[in-house]
């Protein structure tokens, strides 16, 4: 019986040194066509237990080596997308000491674990609440870094958490930079409320850097609408003519929020039938948004690059107004 089992026990340990000697040998495509068809976020999603362990026990590695094999950074990014749900903190830790790495961005360029963070269906707890304030409570991200935060919130419907967020935590404070950066998220928006805040700002603010900050951010709220109707309009257009001259009308006036809203407005459209079966239509919005795309990462919105932009402030040290600490100053 006991040479039974050694025999038993030899052939498993045979048939396991070939297994990893398998699995030391495949190709990185393996792994890669798990992500294509989806499979993490289906177990994820039919099987969470045995996803949170297996999670767990990959990110314990992660941390472990401390380096992140540049093969499997796409599939690590899913992993840390999905995993985010259960521990954020540590999800967040392991992102933010992993920036150099390939990340997942969508069309507009804000990071896949962005939108992760953002979904609140999936992300409600008090922990992801903690975590989505401690981002925005970084004093060095610029205006445009804010912008793609914003875009996370909208890409999840979720503005009107945004919107609440602001509202409870930095809307009513006393320091100035507070109610900036508040003003630097409103403008992206699609909400009346967000745009009587704005024009409220810049007329009855006490502090005049939030007022002239909300100047600003209440314009581009108002050419957001417009352009978010005119191309509504132009997706309801028969006439390839008549289509093509509003796209060249508002054309000028896009913002890189424009590579998000684009495509809610048109399946918002196409739910309603509204979008009229036109091939050359068809072709003219695809050649026109893929010229525009790479334009539109670095467009500059209402004259301000927000790259060199903290809550409104120019952060040129060749011009700016105010020197350090003035994210400190009261009023």
């Amino acid at each position: 019986m006991a040479q039974g089992d050694n025999s038993a026990l030899k052939r498993d340990a045979e048939l396991w040194r070939k297994d990893r000697e398998r699995i030391n040998c495949w190709s990185y495509s393996w792994i890669n066509k798990i992500r294509f068809y989806n499979l993490p976020k289906k177990w994820s999603e039919n099987n969470e237990v045995d996803f949170a362990g297996f999670g767990k026990a990959y990110l314990d590695h992660t941390e472990k080596t401390r380096t992140i094999s540049p093969r499997m950074e796409i599939f690590t990014d899913d992993i840390l997308c999905l995993y985010i749900k259960y521990d954020p903190d540590r999800v967040w830790d392991i992102h933010a000491k992993n920036r150099t790495r390939t990340v997942i961005k969508r069309c507009y360029g804000t990071d896949e674990i962005m939108i992760a963070l953002w979904d609140i269906k999936r992300c409600g707890t008090n922990r992801h609440d903690l975590l989505r304030i401690k981002i925005l409570d970084d004093k060095w991200l610029s205006d445009f870094e804010i912008m793609k935060i914003a875009l996370a919130s909208i890409a999840n419907g979720a503005e009107k958490y945004m919107f609440n967020l602001l509202r409870d935590n930095y809307l009513t404070k006393d320091v100035a930079r507070e109610r900036c950066l508040a003003v630097s998220i409103l403008p992206w928006l699609n909400m009346d409320e967000a745009a009587d805040i704005l024009r409220d700002l810049k007329t009855n603010d006490v502090n005049q850097w939030v007022r002239d900050h909300a100047e600003w951010a209440y314009e581009v709220a108002m050419n957001e609408q417009c352009c978010r109707e005119l191309y509504r309009k132009s997706l309801q257009e028969n006439d390839p003519i008549k289509m093509s001259a509003i796209l060249q009308q508002i054309k000028p006036a896009l913002t890189p929020a424009a590579l998000l809203w684009k495509n809610l407005i048109w399946v918002e459209e196409n739910e309603k039938n509204n979008i009229p079966e036109n091939k050359v239509n068809y072709a003219l919005r695809a050649s026109y948004w893929h010229n525009l795309r790479s334009k539109l990462e670095k467009a500059k919105v209402n004259s301000r690059d927000l790259l060199k932009y903290y809550r409104g402030e120019n952060m040129d040290s060749h011009i700016m107004s105010r020197l350090a600490p003035w994210w400190d100053v009261a009023i």
